[in-house]
């Protein structure tokens, strides 16, 4: 149940569950390819955005859909 306004998970800002300047914060670091691989690519830092992630997974935290769909997308 949301009684206020939603807040980033990362660093509380209002009125979005993951905020611009978190999701460039945690964006993965481009890496080469494994071998025999063309190319890969991860949008976060596991270890940075865990928090984005579990809530998504386990806490069923739908409203962050948008903006990690939004950020992949622009990836």
């Amino acid at each position: 149940m949301l009684l206020g306004p939603e807040a980033c998970l990362l660093c509380g800002a209002t009125g979005t569950p993951a905020c611009p300047a978190c999701l460039d914060a945690v964006r993965a670091p481009a890496l080469p390819p494994p071998h025999q691989v063309d190319a890969c690519r991860a949008l976060v830092d596991y270890h940075l955005a865990r928090p984005l992630v579990t809530r998504l997974k386990n806490g069923q935290r739908r409203s962050l859909v948008t903006p990690l769909a939004a950020a992949l997308a622009a990836a």
